[in-house]
């Protein structure tokens, strides 16, 4: 449950990242890229703009996101499982990334999903 719970939630916020990214000027995600990857000679600026939508889904660096593809790994055990979650789950945490100060398709899916995951013991 918990981890089909992980993959659709990474699914909706990469599908949401992606449509907000699509109405981005070219010129724009390719700042992001380079803020991202603190690089000038970038390969990734090559990239049609469809591709370079996709690497910047991938290397997402919010927090939450982070913590969410961790409860995929292959290694991870019970114990790091229910730290993870109550990490993700503190509020003070989700106040210090705006799930609560903005209402945004965003923060929606994110609300959805700790509402999933909000008390899993495994």
């Amino acid at each position: 449950m918990l981890i089909d719970n992980t993959k659709e939630f990474i699914k909706k916020y990469g599908e949401i990242q992606s449509k907000n990214l699509a109405f981005q000027p070219e010129w724009k995600i390719d700042s992001i890229i380079r803020s991202i990857s603190n690089s000038k000679n970038l390969e990734e600026e090559k990239f049609k703009f469809e591709q370079k939508i996709e690497w910047l889904i991938q290397n997402d660096s919010n927090p939450f996101v982070g913590y969410s593809k961790e409860l995929l790994a292959n290694t991870i055990t019970n114990e790091k499982i229910n730290s993870t979650i109550s990490a993700m789950t503190n509020g003070k945490f989700l106040d210090s990334i705006g799930v609560y100060s903005n209402k945004t398709s965003t923060t929606e899916v994110i609300t959805d999903y700790i509402d999933k995951i909000t008390g899993v013991k495994i």
